[in-house]
């Protein structure tokens, strides 16, 4: 049991180049994916999911959560939909 449970699941990767390309790249395909929807107004499919799982699956979820973090406030500042509120980002 104790192989599957792995103790470092929170455990913020080591930054380097690789790292740093990688998160830029799946960044920019989480904006991109999140503005692509299908389905009427008032329930739309986006695929941004797709990114998002990538990093949880990638780097960890406290590194996928800074990097959606940083995707929502660029989202948000580029595209300007709706209202921006910080303390929605903690909780």
């Amino acid at each position: 049991m104790n192989n599957i449970i792995s103790t470092n699941i929170f455990r913020v990767p080591k930054l380097d180049a690789k790292l740093l390309s990688v998160s830029a790249l799946l960044l920019a395909m989480d904006v991109i994916l999140y503005r692509i929807s299908i389905g009427p107004a008032f329930a739309p499919v986006t695929f941004g999911f797709i990114s998002m799982a990538l990093m949880g699956y990638l780097y960890g979820p406290v590194w996928a959560g800074i990097l959606e973090m940083i995707s929502n406030v660029i989202c948000f500042t580029v595209f300007g939909s709706g209202t921006f509120q910080i303390a929605f980002l903690i909780g």
